[in-house]
């Protein structure tokens, strides 16, 4: 958006509303998104049903290259697929080894993961896409590059809207789609369930920025919408003493202020949906 706040939503809204690119009618549309924050809503009625339907009606693919660590038993994953996990290929590092998928991966947040997985990943693998690691594109760069072409090609080679209708509609975990796989069982295993039926709040902490005199004084509030989740938990802390809670609430207030308060401050709200957190900045 603005180098501030980053909405993935509402980029993929508005490639999909506003941008136009030249296609055949037969060709399928890939949507490849890469961001290292988590979601910052920017407008509360660009929901993830929303996304969804756009995208479902488009016949798009989503692929989300996002800051969350991947690990499949022992092994970090450059990204995986609902078919798939890549890896560098151990004996020649500049390239990656695809393998079959038979679980789900688990996910190693990050400080700035935030409900990534539920806003970015589960979306791509509900088109049928992919999700990968954005760590491992400075880490592994060529590797990263080869395994990402070969999760673009398959993604554009199988008719996974069929495939995903029938796996995580019909059949739950598995299923096998003869006309769509050439005879191949289509072994497509859900990821598994973030946290209960709740989706994860939306959470936005403002002013992002601001610069406050000496014995001045602020107030930071958190705004955030629940989806219907029972109860909520915010909670305010220092970015540099996480878990050394400041404050329980939607305001932290802050008077006095020295130089030493300058810094960044989060704000983290909790309900049965998951856990989001929103960030601001103090300057004194």
């Amino acid at each position: 958006q603005n180098g501030v706040l980053e909405d993935g939503y509402a980029a993929i809204k508005v490639a999909l509303d506003e941008a136009v690119y030249p296609t055949r009618s037969s060709a399928r549309r890939i949507l490849v998104m890469v961001t290292d924050e988590s979601r910052d809503v920017i407008d509360f009625r660009i929901t993830k049903d929303l996304i969804e339907t756009m995208l479902a009606d488009a016949d798009a693919q989503l692929h989300s290259v996002v800051n969350v660590g991947i690990r499949y038993g022992l092994q970090s994953l450059l990204g995986f697929s609902n078919m798939s996990a890549f890896v560098v290929n151990e004996g020649q590092k500049d390239s990656a080894m695809e393998r079959p998928l038979v679980g789900s991966p688990q996910f190693l947040p990050r400080p700035s993961t935030g409900s990534t997985v539920q806003d970015y990943v589960n979306l791509a693998l509900h088109t049928g896409g992919s999700a990968w690691d954005l760590e491992q594109l400075t880490i592994n760069s060529q590797a990263f590059s080869d395994a990402l072409v070969k999760g673009l090609v398959q993604g554009a080679s199988v008719e996974s809207k069929e495939c995903f209708e029938c796996c995580c509609t019909e059949a739950g975990p598995s299923c096998t789609i003869s006309s769509v796989m050439s005879s191949r069982e289509c072994m497509m295993p859900l990821p598994e369930p973030v946290g209960p039926s709740y989706q994860a709040p939306d959470v936005v902490a403002s002013p992002r920025s601001i610069t406050v005199a000496t014995h001045g004084s602020v107030v930071f509030e958190c705004d955030a919408f629940i989806h219907g989740a029972p109860t909520t938990d915010i909670a305010w802390w220092r970015a540099d003493a996480l878990g050394v809670s400041l404050d329980q609430g939607r305001q932290l207030a802050l008077s006095d202020v020295k130089l030493s308060d300058a810094g960044v401050y989060v704000c983290q709200v909790s309900t049965e949906g998951g856990t989001v957190t929103s960030n601001v900045t103090l300057n004194v």
